[in-house]
């Protein structure tokens, strides 16, 4: 989320004081527009035509000045220009680049979280039954030829990684619901599905499945304190792995 920055005395100074209530609130939702989409302080003229306090005295207001540099608008060939809009906020490149080294900040923060929760499997797990981890309520083992067709996942030829991603999350969200006794997962639509792709990136649709019913329904106490969310899901998804391999391979031996 972004914002404008102001002075906290800028409302007393007269170039405002003088303004009426509309061209107030216009020179507020040129600075919106300007800081949403990175425009340098520059408002085209035909964006101007959908602003909601656009009209030609409020305009008039922003722009007329005997000093035109100290206008509050400043007219420009394709609009009109914010008077000293990048002395208080970022120009396009800078936000760029900060949102840049926000963006791997926060991936290196979670392969840290990632690293520090992946649990390595004892010899006692690895010897430990998973029934009431996972089994005991049939949810990898499915029953019927027709119930397992109805449920188990599909990967297509051709298809890609990001609706995979869609669909893995839209599936966890029917598995919250199914095994955390009917309470409701509320999507957050960016972030699960960033995560999605990583996880896409790494196991198949069925395995997935698989990795989710574990995490949804462990008594593991780490995951029990948490909201089981899908960012839960994907930093737990590696250990799930690592269990779920455990009983896969004493499961062949007997």
């Amino acid at each position: 989320m972004s914002w404008i920055r102001l002075d906290d005395d800028y409302v007393h100074h007269p170039k405002f004081v003088a303004l009426s209530d509309r061209a107030f609130r216009l020179w507020h939702e040129g600075m919106c527009y300007c800081r949403k989409l990175m425009t340098n302080g520059l408002i085209r003229a035909h964006h101007l035509k959908t602003f909601r306090y656009a009209s030609a005295k409020a305009i008039q207001e922003l722009t007329d000045s005997q000093d035109k540099t100290s206008s509050l608008w400043t007219t420009d060939p394709s609009g009109y220009q914010v008077h000293d809009y990048l002395d208080w906020n970022m120009s396009a490149e800078e936000e760029q680049l900060k949102r840049a080294a926000t963006k791997l900040r926060v991936r290196a923060h979670r392969l840290r979280t990632l690293e520090s929760h992946k649990t390595t499997v004892s010899n006692e797990l690895l010897t430990q039954p998973l029934t009431p981890l996972v089994l005991g309520r049939g949810d990898l083992s499915i029953s019927g030829k027709e119930r397992e067709s109805e449920r188990k996942p599909t990967t297509t030829a051709g298809d890609t990684i990001e609706n995979r991603a869609g669909r893995l999350v839209e599936r966890y969200q029917e598995l919250f619901q199914e095994h955390r006794h009917g309470a409701r997962y509320r999507v957050k639509p960016n972030l699960d599905w960033h995560e999605a792709i990583s996880l896409c990136q790494t196991w198949d649709d069925e395995r997935l499945e698989k990795l989710a019913v574990l995490v949804l329904t462990t008594n593991d106490e780490w995951v029990s304190r948490t909201d089981r969310g899908f960012k839960i899901f994907a930093l737990k998804a590696s250990w799930a792995d690592g269990l779920l391999t455990a009983w896969e391979r004493d499961r062949e031996r007997a």
